[in-house]
């Protein structure tokens, strides 16, 4: 415990999320960091060829591994890799950059020194990243720890970058371990708006008579916020027709006969367009209609009948349902796939009846079966019948297209009751 640092507790910390490798450019603001970094047992460093570079390289490390880092200098380092910072939160890519900045005594003495913009202002680039992060810290030495795992759980639980920015003189400071793990996860969702969801969706689904009848479109924000094992269980639950967004190519199994293609609007492939268009409930799991995924804005999608999941939110129709995690929505639906029935297993369309051949007596004609419905007079034709005339409505039921035979027709052993007219 004994010479534990800021640069220490900051590894530490990006360690125990999973972050073994800080890429960057060495800078002077950054050698104090960079020492702690050679010299520990868990994190290594990767060099780069300039910061922009080591941007691209923590975002594709993050998409993997779940979580980046990147350590660049003040100024000229950092505003080389913020357009890598501004991709990731675009795409909700969890990347934590470390910026390493002039001394406190020189910040606080507002002195001109290089990388900075030299009018004694040290937040100008702190301010550059607050539309393209979800936390901020400038650490100092009464704020460093708390400061650090505040921005770090952010970055994990939101799923986009965080910025730090660290002092050169800070990072030798003594600073106590770590007295516990970070916290866990705070449950975005709630049960009962889980529930009304679930009884939505129920609804919405039971329009459908198979699970072919249903349309699945996933996008990227499946991957980014870890809702792939729930959309395979959502799949699994039943022979669901689906696709993806350009974007999210690979996030579900290409090689199952109920994979359809890449979905974009228009310009989709027939099979794609289809299963996503012409179904009679849709649901669009964490998708992001740009211009460039959506076939510049040409899909085809019937809002009554899409079930939408987004990072906090699910809709069914016009309704929302908020606090709700996209994990936790895919979750519940893959029980209401599996209550479908099957292809296999629906009640065949009655055929159009012959008086030789009556139909089931549960059948209406050219219909479904129906159980609460009378069956239409389909017995063998009444006595007394006159040759080319209709049954009555009055007194033999619903008037029927199917003529009665001829009288002159072989006789037959009973009569329905109530005779023809």
């Amino acid at each position: 415990m004994s010479g534990h640092t800021v640069s220490d507790y900051l590894l530490g910390r990006l360690a125990e999320l999973g972050a073994d490798t800080i890429f960057g450019v060495p800078g002077d603001y950054t050698l104090q960091l960079l020492d702690h970094i050679v010299d520990h047992d868990r994190v290594g460093w990767t060099g780069c060829a300039n910061e922009l570079n080591a941007g691209y390289a923590a975002d594709g490390y993050a998409r993997i591994r779940g979580i980046g880092a990147l350590c660049t200098t003040f100024g000229v380092g950092e505003l080389s890799a913020i357009n890598a910072i501004a991709g990731s939160y675009a795409e909700y890519v969890p990347v934590v950059h470390i910026v390493g900045a002039p001394a406190s005594g020189a910040q606080a003495a507002q002195r001109m020194v290089h990388h900075s913009l030299g009018d004694g202002v040290f937040s100008h680039f702190l301010d550059m990243h607050a539309p393209v992060t979800c936390a901020r810290a400038v650490l100092m030495p009464g704020n460093a720890a708390a400061e650090i795992d505040r921005v770090l759980v952010s970055v994990r639980d939101h799923r986009l970058p965080g910025y730090l920015l660290l002092p050169a003189d800070l990072a030798e400071a003594p600073c106590p371990p770590p007295d516990g793990p970070l916290p866990a996860p705070v449950p975005i969702t709630d049960p009962d708006t889980r529930e009304a969801f679930t009884d939505a969706a129920r609804r919405l689904l039971a329009t459908a008579r198979s699970p072919q009848d249903v349309g699945l479109l996933a996008g990227l924000l499946v991957h980014r916020l870890s809702a792939t094992a729930q959309l395979s269980a959502v799949l699994g639950a039943g022979p669901v027709p689906y696709a993806s967004t350009l974007w999210a190519k690979s996030v579900v199994d290409e090689d199952t006969p109920g994979f359809a293609g890449i979905y974009a609007g228009a310009i989709s492939d027939p099979p794609a367009r289809a299963a996503i268009e012409n179904c009679r409930a849709l649901i669009l799991a964490g998708v992001q209609f740009t211009d460039l995924n959506s076939g510049f804005f040409t899909q085809r999608v019937d809002r009554p009948h899409t079930i939408e999941l987004a990072a906090a939110t699910a809709s069914v129709g016009a309704a929302t349902f908020a606090p709700l995690a996209l994990p936790d929505a895919l979750a519940a639906l893959a029980p209401l796939v599996a209550e479908l029935p099957s292809a296999a297993t629906r009640t065949p369309r009655c055929p159009r009846p012959a008086w030789a051949r009556p139909s089931p007596p549960t059948c209406r004609p050219g219909t479904s079966s129906s159980p609460t419905r009378a069956p239409r007079s389909t017995g063998p034709p009444p006595t007394g019948c006159r040759p080319g005339s209709r049954s009555s409505a009055s007194r033999c039921g619903p008037r029927s297209a199917t003529r009665c035979p001829p009288c002159s027709a072989p006789a037959w052993p009973t009569a329905p009751a109530g005779g023809c007219c």
